[in-house]
């Protein structure tokens, strides 16, 4: 009798959430989720600053900070290679300025 294999798990793959557009300030998810990257653009050549909140509104009290951009006249920044759990939802703000761009979240 040979002994017994180990087999490794199979690899969870998170479900595919498409990015959400954004371009004002807005509730990306009520529920919890992951927060995992950002694409944003200054659009109208002035700086710009978005903030994202672990938070389910605007108004919540204890809101945790995810993550700041600040963005000068015409620039952009992606970031993707993050994972940062927000327990209340996730909270996008434009603090200044005009800005497009996308929000990738999941569990």
């Amino acid at each position: 009798m040979s002994p017994a294999r180990h087999q490794m798990p199979a690899t969870h793959t998170p479900p595919e959430i498409p990015p959400v557009a954004v371009s004002g300030s807005a509730v990306i998810s009520a529920s919890p989720t992951v927060f995992r990257g950002i694409c944003v653009a200054e659009t109208a050549g002035a700086s710009a600053v978005v903030r994202v909140w672990d938070s389910a509104t605007a108004t919540s009290s204890g809101k945790v900070l995810l993550g700041r951009y600040a963005l000068a006249a015409g620039e952009s920044r992606e970031e993707n290679s993050m994972a940062k759990v927000a327990l209340l939802g996730l909270w996008y703000e434009v603090v200044s300025g005009t800005v497009e761009g996308n929000l990738t979240h999941g569990r």
